[in-house]
């Protein structure tokens, strides 16, 4: 079965926990009421201390519950404080519970030094699509400090544990006006092509099952088509926003594709944040490539960017993925694991791990030609080509063979960059140790938004390309020159 990852829990023994809580709590109880005094001297002055400094909403979509979130208010000043207002600055958005009293507006409420209180703010408007921001205030005396509160709303068509079916036909093509929100797996069954046109944006919540697996996916049997343009991509992401979720990996499963689906196409696409970008499994048996990636980047996954198995004894006559000028990168595990043979073709791709967010010590490009019968390791054909690409990152070697011993496969690398020691199959390839060899714009920055994989003018990769059919442009839709360089990008001055 593909695309799944299990986990086991054991079981915690609740009667005897309960039995040892009914003895103990009456003797706490009455431990506390003895050694406990309220102070009688409360002052309106000094400063409170917050456990944030703002408070986060993951993402609200206005037909989903709110969410709410927490606050904690201590008092370490050193004297018992009365404070004595409490109280949103615009007061019309978010809705307050402090220590239990529900209210928007808490006025002179005493807080012993060393105590602490919980803030429960939730969110209360009817507003779509928008950002809003508020202030929780709490004055003391003539002074007033304050928490900031953000939260991102919008409209979206949710979709939870959904069958995909055409209203009448056998294609279902979305709006990409409006949202998508996929809560669970979305399923396009055998016979079914879903469109989904540029400029459309699609959403996955990060809900788990009861083993804690990411559950949020979109598994094709029939026909996926993302139709983007340069400007105008297709998103796929996840429902929570802010910087803490911008770039986190392992918020949603990914796609995956079974053994029927065929001829799907993924085009001027961004793919990020979830733990598996495209995952393909079984034979082809179409007369296209099964999954044509085209102009599209793939990061921040938390297992692999592109995960490919064929596990047949044959191999297919089109490629079960056909990735052209796509960027794969910052991808926890790898960005490309090919696993139980298969064919494959890569053109103009770039490569790219430096794992600055995360810790990494395998390298990024895995290739495999054996499947698990049983007991036993079978051999699969194999054959990968790699065309002008770049493999290229932070670890001194970025590419193992995870093949049988005495085994046959066709691993070849044309006119590309790879760092690594093993000997390569192909023409024209450079190799190295550098991590920084290629010279990338700005490969190493700190954070994923200022990461640049264009090239320099010095980098070794312009003009050390091969012209293939057909591609004429690069991921940026710039044309490329008689002479291409290697890489999803061609240089310019």
């Amino acid at each position: 079965m593909f695309f799944t990852f299990s986990f086991s829990l054991q079981k915690p023994r609740f009667a005897s926990v309960n039995r040892m809580l009914a003895i103990l709590i009456p003797f706490a109880l009455l431990i506390g009421l003895g050694c406990s005094q309220r102070p009688s001297f409360f002052v309106e002055e000094g400063d409170l201390s917050f456990d944030v400094d703002t408070v986060y909403f993951d993402s609200i979509f206005v037909n989903f519950d709110s969410p709410t979130e927490r606050l904690v208010v201590s008092n370490n000043s050193g004297k018992n404080i009365r404070i004595s207002k409490i109280e949103f600055e615009n007061g019309a958005d978010f809705a307050l519970i402090f220590d239990g009293l529900v209210s928007n507006v808490i006025e002179d409420y005493e807080l012993a030094d060393g105590d602490s209180a919980i803030a429960f703010i939730s969110f209360n408007a009817e507003v779509k699509d928008e950002f809003l921001r508020d202030k929780l205030l709490f004055t003391v005396g003539d002074q007033t400090q304050d928490v900031d509160i953000e939260a991102y709303v919008f409209d979206g068509i949710f979709l939870s544990d959904s069958l995909l079916t055409p209203p009448f036909g056998n294609s279902v093509v979305w709006d990409p006006s409006l949202r998508y929100v996929v809560d669970g797996p979305l399923v396009i069954p055998e016979g079914v092509t879903l469109v989904i046109p540029s400029g459309t944006s699609v959403y996955f919540t990060p809900r788990k099952d009861e083993q804690f697996n990411l559950t949020s996916s979109i598994i094709v049997y029939g026909t996926l088509r993302m139709l983007g343009e340069k400007g105008n991509e297709v998103f796929f992401q996840q429902t929570r926003f802010g910087d803490r979720y911008e770039e986190t990996p392992g918020q949603w499963r990914g796609i995956a594709f079974a053994s029927t689906s065929r001829s799907n196409i993924i085009r001027h696409s961004v793919i990020k944040n979830g733990l598996i970008g495209v995952y393909q499994e079984y034979a082809n048996n179409g007369v296209f490539a099964k999954v044509l990636l085209e102009n599209t980047e793939i990061r921040n996954m938390a297992a692999y960017g592109i995960y490919g198995a064929d596990l047949t004894l044959q191999l297919d006559t089109y490629p079960l993925i056909q990735a052209n000028n796509c960027l794969v990168h910052n991808n926890s595990e790898g960005n490309l694991r090919i696993a139980g043979g298969g064919y494959y073709e890569f053109n103009h791709c770039t490569f790219v791990n430096y794992s600055l967010d995360f810790s990494r010590s395998t390298p990024m490009l895995i290739i495999g030609n054996y499947g698990i019968d049983g007991q036993s390791a079978i051999e699969l054909p194999t054959k990968v080509n790699f065309t002008n690409c770049i493999v290229w990152g932070s670890e001194d070697e970025e590419y193992v063979q995870d093949t049988l011993p005495n085994s046959s496969f066709e691993i070849t690398f044309d006119h590309s960059m790879i760092r690594t020691t093993l000997p390569l199959h192909g023409s024209n390839t450079v190799t190295g140790t550098d991590p920084l060899f290629p010279q990338f714009v700005k490969a190493s920055a700190a954070e994923p938004d200022e990461r640049d994989y264009r090239l320099e003018a010095s980098s070794p990769a312009v003009d050390a390309g091969v012209p293939v059919s057909g591609l004429t442009s690069d991921l940026d839709a710039l044309p490329r020159d008689a002479q291409p360089d290697i890489g999803a990008y061609e240089y310019r001055e």
